[in-house]
């Protein structure tokens, strides 16, 4: 169902929007997709904590604001993308990094309790390949 509603969306949007249309209908349909699948959720396993998911929306929200209004002026600084194609391969490649870095640092000054979670992740494969190893 995803997928047709992705697809329509983009058929939709590329015209008007040009390079913007396909990421909004992506948006638009992964929205659509975590709406039903929470709906599936309550109905099997009953209520949620509605408040944390908002919590954590808001911190997530205001962790993508910070990443954006600075990617947003380090790539607007003049002569960032100018160049030779390294050149601007190179840009890319920092614009990405600190777009990355300034997320997960905003996320990790909020307190975003699924971070905690996604370094136990990490740790613990990385724990159990080197007890492999050993």
């Amino acid at each position: 169902m995803s997928m047709f509603i992705n697809f329509g969306l983009n058929l939709l949007f590329m015209g008007p929007l040009r390079n913007g249309g396909p990421p909004l209908a992506t948006s638009l349909a992964v929205v659509f997709d975590s709406t039903v699948l929470m709906t599936i959720f309550h109905r099997r396993y009953g209520s949620y904590d509605f408040r944390d998911i908002l919590r954590s929306v808001m911190k997530f929200v205001a962790a993508s604001i910070v990443m954006g209004a600075i990617t947003y002026f380090a790539i607007h600084f003049p002569g960032f993308y100018d160049g030779h194609l390294v050149h601007r391969i190179l840009a890319l490649t920092a614009a990405i990094v600190l777009a990355s870095g300034t997320y997960f640092a905003a996320s990790y000054l909020l307190r975003v309790r699924e971070l905690n979670e996604l370094w136990g992740i990490y740790g613990k494969r990385e724990s159990d390949e080197q007890s492999t190893v050993d």
